[in-house]
């Protein structure tokens, strides 16, 4: 495993010494299931067993679960690299609902094993237990905050710390956006490789960015990609550079940029005091490039 804490690890590198590659990459990708799922694989399995004979409901419905497992084991397999170059990236996005389809599927077998009579006060309840159960079974294991990550690479993005003054900015272009405009943050962030300004201002105000986590696609990514995000960083610093308004005006339009934000303590070479920044606050200004009333 390569984020512990897990339950297994070194599981993977013991496999290594006894299996061929072929055989350590199928192994691998099958104990994604137990590991995502948990006690909810056997569980369904088991109920689903005990309950073939009398089940009530078509055999699709059961089957479901099961299918949706195999295509996860097939995306284990053969999901392609993202853009970035993270080949885990398309992997695991499918399993939080895998999980809530065997934890549905589970309570929805619970209830098909109990006398006809019961069975419709049992699908309103069991959820309900179901969820209470996995509420306190996570509880006592979390030493502090229990929607901390335990392993080592999901903790990286936690807790993420959002200041008053990006989201105000991130509103602001939000309430004023256009589908299809873009922003950049200035100043370039080139080490950035889980969060940086750009990301945080893209998830709160729904606008794409011109660059963002830059430092984890120089790293990852091969070329031409690279190279790209070389340019995009020189863009970045050509905008700050900018002698004055209209030279800004035109190396933003070229690039597709409406909106630029500068952190201080950045600034515009032409704007040292933000006087033309739409808008402000002590630490962030928002421009916008296309020239547009403020």
């Amino acid at each position: 495993a390569t984020m512990p804490p897990t339950a297994y690890d070194g599981l993977y590198e013991r496999l290594g010494t006894v299996l061929p590659l072929p055989g350590l990459l199928l192994a691998g990708a099958v104990a994604v299931l137990p590991a995502v799922l948990g006690l909810w694989l056997p569980l369904l399995a088991a109920l689903q067993a005990l309950g073939a004979s009398r089940a009530r409901g078509a055999d699709a419905a059961r089957a479901l679960p099961w299918i949706a497992a195999l295509g996860v084991l097939g995306l284990t397999l053969v999901a392609p690299a993202s853009g970035h170059g993270d080949f885990t990236e398309y992997q695991h996005r499918g399993l939080p609902l895998l999980y809530l389809l065997f934890v549905a599927s589970s309570c929805a077998a619970i209830a098909a094993l109990l006398p006809a009579g019961r069975a419709a006060v049992a699908e309103r309840a069991v959820p309900g237990l179901a969820a209470a159960a996995i509420t306190l079974s996570i509880g006592p294991l979390a030493a502090g905050d229990p929607a901390e990550p335990v392993n080592d690479g999901a903790r990286a993005f936690f807790p993420l710390q959002l200041d008053g003054e990006t989201t105000a900015a991130a509103a602001h272009i939000r309430a004023h956006r256009v589908p299809g405009q873009r922003l950049v943050a200035l100043p370039g962030e080139p080490e950035a490789t889980l969060n940086d300004t750009a990301s945080v201002l893209v998830a709160l105000s729904e606008t794409p960015a011109w660059l963002g986590r830059a430092g984890i696609q120089l790293a990852t990514a091969a070329e031409p990609r690279r190279t790209l995000i070389r340019e995009r960083l020189a863009d970045l610093d050509a905008l700050a550079a900018a002698p004055d308004a209209a030279r800004f005006a035109a190396l933003a339009e070229a690039r597709g940029i409406v909106w630029v934000t500068v952190r201080a303590p950045a600034t515009l070479a032409w704007d040292r005091e933000r006087e033309a920044a739409a808008f402000r606050t002590a630490r962030i200004a928002v421009y916008r490039a296309d020239g547009a009333p403020r």
